[in-house]
């Protein structure tokens, strides 16, 4: 029983590893091939899986370390979700230097004298979206109203945007994201209207800008 426990861990590891390194199947199953002489996990002992998890970190996988005691695993509520959502935006914006959770909680301290996001309640995740929004507002993001919301829906269908699963209004917010960096870069125009990116790409084209507007913000800094 113990064994099996343990062999399902080491099964779990070398899981998170091909996915975290990106590998494809191919390659997997050649690797295992190569390290045990066999191409499926189920099939190897355990100094066999040992020495594939090894592979792997050679390659550059990186474990995440074991949950200390007390504590908590990371909130991933919806109200959590849209305070990262909004915290993002704020660093793709120029406003936020720092994306990780670690600062994130340091804002949510600040503002609600709670340790971290996961500790908060309800109404403590309010006030901090609330803030949030407020900081957008301060440099100038104006977020989409429903009207504009409902426009950008109708346009895009017209366009024959195929937006699937998303939402109109995660679509509609991410456009007026990408619309203000074009304001803080000073962009006239873009080879892609905004307007009809593809869904599925708007958040790789946010993340482009952003990365340009914190060159920009460093270079004005030093100049």
């Amino acid at each position: 029983m113990i064994d099996a426990k343990i062999k399902n861990g080491l099964i779990g590891k070398v899981h998170v590893a091909k996915k975290q390194l990106a590998m494809a199947e191919d390659s997997y199953r050649a690797m295992l091939q190569r390290i045990t002489g066999r191409s499926s996990c189920s099939a190897m002992t355990l100094k066999q899986l040992e020495d594939v998890v090894a592979e792997f970190k050679r390659l550059g996988f990186k474990p995440k370390p074991p949950k200390r005691a007390g504590q908590r695993k990371q909130a991933d509520g919806a109200q959590a979700t849209m305070i990262r959502a909004l915290w993002l935006d704020l660093h793709n914006l120029g406003a936020v230097a720092d994306p990780s959770e670690e600062a994130l909680n340091a804002f949510v301290k600040r503002s609600c004298k709670v340790p971290a996001l996961q500790w908060i309640d309800p109404y403590q995740a309010d006030r901090v979206i609330k803030a949030l929004r407020g900081w957008l507002e301060r440099i100038g993001f104006a977020a989409p109203d429903a009207d504009m919301v409902k426009r950008i829906a109708w346009l895009r269908h017209r366009q024959g945007c195929d937006d699937g699963h998303h939402f109109d209004t995660a679509i509609a917010w991410k456009i007026a994201v990408i619309k203000h960096q074009f304001v803080l870069l000073e962009m006239e125009e873009y080879e892609d209207d905004p307007l009809f990116i593809a869904a599925d790409n708007l958040d790789q084209v946010i993340a482009a800008f952003g990365r340009s507007i914190r060159v920009m913000l460093d270079a004005r800094e030093r100049a």
